[in-house]
C-alpha cells in the first residue's frame, strides 16, 4: 500500500521526501485533517511550479521560432552568427512583448485554476 502511494506521488511531481511526509502525516484518529491539509498545500504548490514551467516553455519556444525564422529568411546569411544572434533578439522583442501581455493577463493562480477545473474529477492522492 505504501508503494503504491509514493509511486502515485511521484507519477503528479512529489519527491520521496514530500511523499515520506504526507504518508507520516495519516492519522485516522483526528480524521487526517492535516495530512489533506498538507496535501492541498503541496497540490497548489505543485500547479503553481507547473504553471511557470509551462510560461518558461512558450517562452522558450518563441526564441526557438525567432532564431529559426531569422536563420531560413537570410538574416546573416554571410555566414556571421553574432549577426543572426542579435537579430533573433530584436526580432524577438516584439513576440516576448506579446507574449509577456498574454502572461500577465492570465495570472498563475488563473492557470492553475483552470487547470484544477478540468481536472476536479481526478482521484486524490
Amino acid at each position: 500500500m505504501i508503494l503504491k502511494l509514493i509511486l502515485r506521488g511521484k507519477r503528479i511531481g512529489f519527491s520521496l521526501a514530500e511523499c515520506r511526509e504526507l504518508i507520516e502525516l495519516y492519522d485516522p484518529g483526528h480524521g487526517n485533517r492535516k495530512q489533506l491539509e498538507t496535501f492541498l498545500d503541496k497540490i497548489t504548490q505543485r500547479r503553481a511550479q507547473l504553471a511557470q514551467q509551462l510560461l518558461d516553455i512558450e517562452q522558450m519556444q518563441i526564441e526557438l521560432d525567432t532564431a529559426e525564422e531569422r536563420c531560413r529568411h537570410g538574416a546573416g546569411t554571410d555566414g556571421n552568427l553574432k549577426q543572426v544572434v542579435e537579430n533573433v533578439g530584436e526580432a524577438g522583442s516584439a513576440r516576448q512583448k506579446h507574449a509577456k501581455k498574454r502572461s500577465e493577463s492570465r495570472s498563475t493562480l488563473q492557470v492553475v485554476n483552470e487547470h484544477f477545473d478540468r481536472t476536479r474529477a481526478r482521484a486524490c492522492f
